[in-house]
């Protein structure tokens, strides 16, 4: 019966250390998932549909829609998507 007891007040403790609630008032950073993949693309539409948090997802040409989310200038947008190019595996 102890040991049922220690378990409950461990679970217990581990749902208050590990809570998914976040701070009132918190907002997630953007982020913008370029990529051509539209599975990606996707998956990334229903993580931020599940998770209600600030992902998106856009194809490479997509500087506008990337600088709009991320609330840069389109010129750094292109630089950003320019450089993660260089990021591809070859």
């Amino acid at each position: 019966m102890e040991d049922a007891k220690a378990q409950r007040t461990q679970r217990r403790k581990a749902e208050g250390e590990f809570s998914t609630e976040l701070p009132k008032g918190f907002v997630p950073r953007s982020v913008a998932v370029v990529t051509e993949s539209m599975a990606v693309r996707g998956t990334i539409t229903a993580l931020n549909w599940l998770l209600n948090d600030n992902h998106r997802s856009f194809v490479p040409p997509d500087a506008e829609g990337v600088a709009r989310h991320l609330q840069v200038t389109t010129l750094e947008a292109r630089e950003l998507v320019a450089f993660a190019k260089t990021l591809l595996p070859r």
